[in-house]
């Protein structure tokens, strides 16, 4: 966008209330106003836009190859600081996984931090109870694919 176009969109967003502005002559940052009767909505508006990204990238990686489990995590789940954002156990095309995810990544707006296993070097870590993978599944996580036997009881 041309810069006199933002920050147009940003003096009437911030003479509206839905955006505070900090700042001084040329440095002038900007924040969500919070206290704004909108602010929800708005909020909302992101999420579900974020959804939608996500469901794309799901579809798309699901199609990569054959998936015995596939978790996000980190990022996914509001934990940004977690060692990996999206878990694939399977057999897939790691090259064509590699270009998708970075494909994401500019949606996203990030980085996407993910582990592949295959289900062999899978089931001998969690027979280790090996502590990255522990912290994975016991941690908050969105399970999209999984084909482990249920455990017995």
């Amino acid at each position: 966008e041309h810069i006199n176009s933002v920050r147009r969109e940003l003096q009437f967003l911030s003479e509206a209330g839905i955006v505070l502005a900090t700042g001084e002559g040329v440095k002038r940052y900007y924040q969500a106003n919070e206290a704004n009767t909108l602010f929800p909505e708005l909020k909302a508006l992101v999420f579900k836009a974020q959804v939608m990204e996500e469901r794309q990238l799901l579809a798309a990686v699901e199609n990569s190859g054959r998936i015995f489990l596939l978790v996000l995590t980190g990022f996914f789940v509001g934990q940004p600081e977690a060692q990996t954002d999206v878990l694939i156990v399977g057999s897939l095309n790691r090259s064509k996984l590699r270009r998708l995810l970075a494909s994401f990544e500019h949606h996203f707006d990030r980085e996407i931090h993910y582990t592949i296993m295959t289900r062999q070097e899978f089931d001998y870590r969690h027979s280790l109870t090996d502590r990255f993978l522990y912290t994975i599944l016991a941690g908050p996580l969105i399970t999209i694919v999984d084909k482990r036997k249920p455990a017995k009881t």
